[in-house]
């Protein structure tokens, strides 16, 4: 499995869910401090002298829905060209829009929020977290600033969780550092290994608890071009919670209490504008794990990962945003390790556990509008698919998931919403999601 949301269960708990909550914590508190300082009285301005009269133009009444199509006509007619995969002129490698050094995070910030969160895997629950934002280093403006967090959840499926991330950048973002663990109770419903779209499913529940770790630590050697090493960890215990459940033979185990141990490497080429919500620019990852029995894990496999996600601003309202994934894995490879299909990055509208095997490769793509105040709208699609080799993919497996969403925002320095998604998939597959940040 790989990104859910934390530990026990594998990477998948920690990223999709853990490491959202404790950003969007850390720094929604942030914007929120941010905005109170500037609603802080202001002195007042010198009278203007009446030998320079002011002329005040009436404001022109237009209807709602009118300003926002007028909004979005003026974005499309002033916009760059789109998919502009290069740097953006005059941008750094990972900078957030920040207007000097010396500004708000110099001092650094302690913050503590609760966050609601859904998705069709743990149910609904809540969130919470405290962290520090600060730079490093106050004099470097170029680095995007540390964040240092923990959080925890509790879901309606008896899902609970606690996890602690470091995340920093240093020397003009020459060097990235990003760790993050933790330990908890997970509950879910895995269906095997092969299911096809049509397939009368067996839902068999799931219970892991365990701890996870994730570190990996990469270097710029060109100048959008970072490489470094990875190191992962997991020690848990996976049970039935209805053992009365006869388990087919071809099903995976799923009785296991293991070790798991990784050492491999990562490449990524990041020339996005912003980190929390980008306009311009890409993101293309590619890591690569090996498990081995040499280095203490009990499972000798390889996982190998690649995502390429890309952004483009129509004007000042609008982004465009898409996302590619590949995932593999060979050798021994136990149940969690898998490829799973229906991550939020990947494709919302299906459980995780509905569909795994050892290949996958997905797409998706999503249109975001702010609207007024704080209050943005988002509609997406994408499609996905999950086989024992990619030359096993046949185009009446594919499966689709589209929907729309809403945004509203708690951070206006580096734009961070809090989202609810409503999607759809094949089959009657349907999920909601609250979570923090954007789904990529």
């Amino acid at each position: 499995m790989n990104r859910l949301s934390f530990f026990a269960y594998n990477r998948w708990v920690v990223k999709l869910t853990l490491t959202p909550i404790i950003l969007l914590t850390c720094i929604g508190g942030y914007g929120l401090a941010q905005e109170s300082r500037e609603q802080e009285p202001k002195e007042e301005e010198p009278a203007q002298e009446a030998s320079e009269p002011s002329e005040e133009k009436p404001q022109e009444k237009r209807p709602f829905f009118q300003k926002i199509l007028d909004e979005i006509g003026n974005d499309l007619a002033t916009s760059e060209a789109i998919i502009q995969v290069g740097p953006r002129p005059g941008g750094q490698a990972g900078r957030l829009p920040i207007s000097s050094s010396k500004g708000p995070y110099e001092g650094g910030e302690w913050f503590v929020a609760p966050v609601p969160v859904s998705n069709p895997t743990l149910g609904s629950g809540l969130a919470g977290g405290a962290g520090y934002i600060y730079r490093f280093d106050p004099a470097d403006d170029v680095s995007p600033p540390t964040i240092t967090g923990v959080g925890g959840m509790f879901t309606s499926n008896k899902s609970w969780a606690l996890a602690g991330m470091h995340d920093m950048a240093w020397r003009q973002d020459r060097f990235r550092l990003r760790s993050i663990g933790g330990f908890g109770n997970i509950n879910m419903d895995f269906s095997g290994k092969g299911v096809l779209p049509g397939d009368n499913q067996l839902r068999l529940p799931v219970n892991m608890r365990g701890a996870f770790v994730e570190t990996e630590f990469v270097g710029r050697i060109f100048e959008r071009l970072f490489i470094g090493p990875r190191f992962t960890g997991l020690l848990s215990e996976t049970r039935l919670n209805s053992p009365q459940l006869p388990v087919p033979p071809d099903f995976p185990e799923l009785v296991l209490d293991v070790t798991t141990i990784s050492l491999g490497f990562k490449v990524m080429r990041d020339t996005r504008d912003s980190l929390f919500y980008p306009r311009h620019g890409s993101w293309a990852n590619f890591s690569a794990d090996f498990y081995r029995e040499g280095i203490g894990s009990d499972f000798n496999y390889e996982q190998y990962k690649a995502s390429f996600n890309i952004y483009q601003n129509l004007g000042s309202h609008q982004v465009i945003a898409g996302r590619v994934s590949l995932c593999g894995v060979n050798g021994d490879v136990p149940f969690f390790g898998l490829c799973y299909l229906g991550q939020e990055e990947d494709l919302r509208g299906y459980r995780v556990g509905a569909f795994q095997d050892e290949r996958l490769l997905a797409a998706q793509a999503e249109y975001r509008l702010q609207l007024f105040w704080r209050f943005s709208v988002v509609g997406f699609f994408g499609v996905g698919q999950v086989a024992s080799g990619f030359d096993q993919f046949k185009k009446a497996n594919w499966l689709p998931g589209g929907g729309f969403g809403f945004r509203i925002l708690v951070a206006r320095e580096n734009h961070i919403n809090l989202r609810v998604d409503f999607a759809w998939g094949r089959n009657g597959n349907s999920a909601t999601y609250i979570n923090g940040g954007e789904a990529f």
